[in-house]
C-alpha cells in the first residue's frame, strides 16, 4: 500500500475558538492547503493552472470529527484519492488530520470536486498530466469510479 501525501502545519491561536477548540473553518483550510501543496509540488502551481486555464472547485465537503483537538503547535494533513471520474473531470478527495503518528484521526475531510475552465466557467476534464498526478496518490479502501 501506498503512504499517502502528508504535510504537517503550525497551528495559530486564532485557529482555535473561545473553548480551545480547534475552528470549522481551519479544518477545512487545513484540508485545501494540502492539496494545493500536492500540487504545487507536482508542477501544477496555482500560476501554472492559470496558464492551463483550469482549476479545481469544491462542490461538497463532508467534515467527520472523531477527537477534539485542543491547543496543539502543528497538526498533520494527509491526502488520498476516494474517487475518479473516467474523463478525470470529477474527483473525491479525502484527507485525515492527526496530531501523533500513531493515533487514529482526529478528523476526516471528504470532497467532491470538479475542474472548471477558467473562462468558460464550466466542468471540463483536466490534462492527462493532471489526471497522471491523481493516480498517484494512495486510494481509499473505498475509492469508486465517478460517474
Amino acid at each position: 500500500m501506498q503512504v499517502p501525501y502528508e504535510k504537517t502545519w503550525n497551528i495559530r491561536s486564532s485557529d482555535y475558538d473561545f473553548n480551545g477548540h480547534l475552528k470549522s473553518a481551519t479544518y477545512l483550510t487545513l484540508a485545501i492547503d494540502t492539496r494545493l501543496a500536492f500540487l504545487d509540488e507536482q508542477g501544477f502551481s496555482v500560476d501554472e493552472l492559470r496558464r492551463l486555464n483550469i482549476g479545481p472547485v469544491t462542490r461538497k465537503d463532508v467534515l467527520e470529527y472523531r477527537r477534539e483537538v485542543r491547543i496543539a503547535p502543528f497538526i498533520r494533513v494527509n491526502l488520498q484519492l476516494a474517487g475518479l471520474g473516467k474523463d478525470g473531470a470529477s474527483f473525491l478527495l479525502r484527507n485525515d488530520l492527526f496530531l501523533e503518528v500513531s493515533e487514529p484521526p482526529r478528523a476526516t475531510i471528504t470532497s467532491e470536486g470538479v475542474w472548471i475552465d477558467l473562462a468558460a466557467r464550466k466542468v471540463t476534464a483536466p490534462p492527462e498530466r493532471i489526471i497522471a498526478v491523481f493516480q498517484m496518490l494512495p486510494r481509499t479502501p473505498d475509492f469508486h469510479e465517478l460517474d
